[in-house]
């Protein structure tokens, strides 16, 4: 009796992979941000909607795959699709799980790298996002995390660099020219004066009439001279529009010793004015006693 063949297995059914411009986007402006070795390094991202238990993956492209396909891509970033869905209403979950794949590819112009998984490499990740993900969720259970330094926990703590064209607090992680702290405005500017082919951005630039830097005209003050400056030459002559110096004399304290003449009337017209100085004692509290304000108050208005 023939012996029943044995079915062929079935192939299993291929997923398809698409394109994800979504996660390409967010990843460019992670990695102006945090991860500048990775800006001259080809990223490919795409979606799957194979089901796993991870939000994504990242693979190494070697070298003579490169060279087989004629194509300069160092690495292909998988995201789920299913977990990148059910992180919609919380965009910074999307954000610190892409933030940690980013934690594990390295570039140094020449050579891509996978780097292992260890708690120094991300750091920086828990540091921005906390445990975010549910990978580094289970992978920090039930561990506790030594603390930082003195000196780390005050340089995470102390007060944003200042922007390097307007001076308003940076804090995005934008570098311009020889690495220095920029916004988000200035340095979008920045950018924008280097494409060639838009030629409408210097319209919205002037030059410090100080020390010449070019930069966003809102960011210049007009100083008591008419010049234009910007917060760099402000404080180097220490006149900052915004202030008003302590020690200017008060006008209406003038005209009114002017007009009333003796210290009595002085006190009174100061009071009259909302002006009554700090420094009141009691002798001129008791010499206010039967003064009459509504006598000076016309008299200064008469001389005015």
């Amino acid at each position: 009796m023939a012996k029943p063949r044995k079915s062929k297995p079935k192939a299993a059914s291929v997923v398809p992979t698409t394109k994800a411009p979504d996660v390409e986007a967010l990843a460019r402006d992670l990695i102006e941000r945090h991860f500048h070795g990775l800006k001259g390094a080809v990223i490919k991202y795409g979606f799957t909607s194979k089901k796993g238990k991870r939000f994504g993956r990242v693979m190494l492209i070697r070298e003579e795959v490169q060279t087989l396909t004629e194509r300069k891509v160092c690495f292909l970033v998988i995201i789920s699709k299913l977990y990148w869905d059910a992180y919609e209403k919380a965009p910074i979950r999307r954000e610190a799980a892409l933030d940690e794949l980013l934690c594990g590819m390295s570039y140094d112009g020449m050579t891509p790298r996978l780097e292992k998984h260890d708690f120094k490499g991300y750091r920086a990740n828990i540091l921005r996002y906390g445990v975010q993900t549910d990978e580094l969720a289970e992978a920090f259970k039930g561990c506790q995390l030594t603390l930082p330094a003195m000196a780390d926990i005050e340089a995470e703590l102390a007060a944003p660099p200042r922007c390097d064209d307007c001076g308003e607090p940076a804090d995005t992680g934008r570098q311009g020219e020889g690495g220095v702290p920029l916004c988000d405005a200035c340095w979008k500017f920045r950018k924008d004066c280097a494409d060639e082919t838009n030629s409408n951005v210097d319209d919205d630039g002037a030059h410090c009439e100080g020390c010449g830097s070019w930069g966003l005209e809102s960011r210049l003050q007009e100083m008591a001279d008419a010049k234009l400056l910007c917060w760099k030459c402000r404080e180097a002559v220490g006149a900052d529009t915004d202030d008003v110096a302590d020690d200017e004399p008060d006008v209406q304290e003038l005209d009114i010793a002017s007009v009333v003449g003796d210290s009595n009337n002085k006190i009174g017209g100061l009071l009259l004015f909302g002006n009554a100085p700090g420094d009141i004692g009691p002798a001129e509290l008791e010499a206010l006693q039967g003064v009459d304000f509504t006598e000076h108050a016309a008299t200064v208005g008469a001389a005015q």
